[in-house]
C-alpha cells in the first residue's frame, strides 16, 4: 500500500498518461502556434493540456473549430520544446497568459483548458482586466488542491485496482491498465463494461503512450497540489462553460459541481458514460465547445 500511495501522488493530478507530441513552431516558452491556422483569423483559441499530457492531446479541435480559428497551444515544461525549468507555477502562467490576451482586441480569445490546464485558464481569466469579455472552456477540470484526500485516497484504490489486473505495480505494466481505467470510468472498468471500446480506444494510441520522468511529474504537479481558485475570483465579463464525464474517477462530479459553484457557476456539460480522457474519448466534446465558443 504505501508504494501504491506514491504512485497515486504521482500520476493522480493530471491526465494519467502522456502524448508524444507533433512538430509545433515555437512562439516563446509558453505558447505554440499551430501551423495549419489562419493567419488572418477571426478568433484565436488557447489549448491548454493538462499535467503529463502534450498538445497533441488537442488533435481533435483542429477540424472541429473551422477554418478561420488560429490554434495556440501552451506546452507543459520538458514537453513539445518547452524546457523543463522552471517548474509549472498556475498563478504566474496564469499571469503570463492574461497579458498574452491583453494584446488582443476584446473577445478575441478564448481559452480551453484540460484538468491542469483549467486551472490555469482560470488563473488567466483572473488576472485579466475585467473590461476584457474572455470564454473559458473547461475538460475535466482539476479540483482545488488536487482534489485533496478525496482524489487521493480513490486514486490509491484504482491504482490498486490496476495494478491487481495487470499482475503488477511495476509501473510499465500496470500503466496501461491504468490508462483503461481513467479512460471509461471505474465503474465501466471494474465491470468490463464497453470492454471492445476500451481496447480498440487503447490500440488506437498505444504507441503515443509514454512513461514520463520523475522529474517531469514533479514539474507539473507541484503547482496543483496547493492551487485554489484566486481569492475574489470574479465571473464579471467571463463565460464559463464545464464539460466533463460522469465516470471521471480522478475528479468526481460533487467536485467539478463545487469548482462550478466557486467560480459563480457555470453551464455544464456531462458525458454520462466516460472519464477523465474526455478530450480522447469525447466524440462531440469539441463539436460542443464550438458551439459554446462559436455560437
Amino acid at each position: 500500500m504505501p508504494r501504491c500511495f506514491v504512485l497515486c501522488l504521482i500520476l493522480l493530478v493530471g491526465m494519467g498518461c502522456a502524448i508524444h507530441s507533433k512538430e509545433p513552431t515555437l512562439v516563446d516558452l509558453s505558447l505554440l502556434v499551430d501551423l495549419n491556422s489562419p493567419k488572418t483569423p477571426k478568433h484565436t483559441v488557447v489549448l491548454l493540456p493538462g499535467a503529463l499530457a502534450t498538445i497533441a492531446i488537442f488533435d481533435g479541435a483542429l477540424a472541429a473549430f473551422g477554418p478561420d480559428v488560429k490554434l495556440i497551444y501552451y506546452p507543459f515544461p520538458g514537453l513539445d520544446g518547452r524546457p523543463i525549468d522552471p517548474r509549472l507555477d498556475i498563478s504566474e502562467e496564469g499571469k503570463r497568459l492574461a497579458r498574452f490576451v491583453e494584446g488582443h482586441p476584446p473577445g478575441h480569445v478564448s481559452f480551453v483548458g484540460y484538468s491542469t490546464g483549467a486551472a490555469i485558464a482560470i488563473e488567466a481569466a483572473h488576472a485579466l482586466s475585467n473590461d476584457h469579455y474572455l470564454k473559458l472552456a473547461l475538460i475535466s477540470p482539476a479540483a482545488e488542491r488536487a482534489g485533496g484526500l478525496t482524489t487521493t485516497l480513490s486514486g490509491v484504490r484504482d491504482i490498486s485496482t490496476a495494478a491487481g489486473r495487470a499482475g503488477t505495480f511495476n509501473i510499465k505494466t500496470m500503466w496501461p491498465e491504468y490508462w483503461k481505467l481513467l479512460l471509461v470510468g471505474r465503474k465501466n472498468y471494474l465491470a468490463n463494461a464497453r470492454i471492445d471500446y476500451v481496447q480498440s480506444m487503447f490500440a488506437a494510441h498505444r504507441d503515443d503512450i509514454v512513461l514520463p520522468s520523475p522529474e517531469l511529474r514533479r514539474a507539473h504537479t507541484q503547482s496543483l497540489r496547493t492551487w485554489q481558485v484566486p481569492q475574489g475570483f470574479s465571473a464579471h465579463n467571463r463565460e464559463v462553460a464545464v464539460f466533463f464525464g460522469g465516470q471521471d474517477p480522478v475528479f468526481d462530479v460533487h467536485q467539478t459541481r463545487v469548482l462550478i459553484a466557486k467560480l459563480g457557476g457555470a453551464s455544464e456539460t456531462i458525458y454520462r458514460d466516460q472519464g477523465h480522457l474526455l478530450p480522447l474519448s469525447g466524440d462531440t466534446l469539441y463539436q460542443d465547445i464550438a458551439s459554446y465558443l462559436f455560437p
